[in-house]
């Protein structure tokens, strides 16, 4: 499997809105803070990437949104492989800086 970049952010968009964890903010709120932190700390395009999708995994399973709540490891770390080790070749060069 091999998603494009706009099926990616679909999903993202798409299911960013459940909650993080027990956190007051959702999994979306929650990407676009670590990206943001990133870039506000000069990272890298690679790591501004990583930053916004290193949660993805937790939006592609079918474990329900409270899946830890529940004692569950949804492996989020290992799902979102398929959808993300192509996106080396996409971000290179390709985000604006403020």
């Amino acid at each position: 499997m091999k998603p494009d970049i706009q099926t990616i952010l679909k999903i993202l968009s798409f299911k960013g809105h459940h909650q993080y964890g027990q956190e007051p903010i959702s999994q979306l709120e929650h990407a676009l803070q670590c990206a943001t932190l990133a870039e506000l700390a000069r990272a890298s395009n690679e790591l501004i990437v990583a930053s916004l999708f290193h949660d993805f995994g937790h939006l592609i399973h079918d474990l329900g949104e409270d899946a830890a709540n529940k004692g569950i490891d949804d492996h989020h770390e290992y799902r979102s492989i398929k959808y993300l080790k192509h996106l080396e070749i996409v971000c290179k060069g390709n985000i604006k800086r403020r």
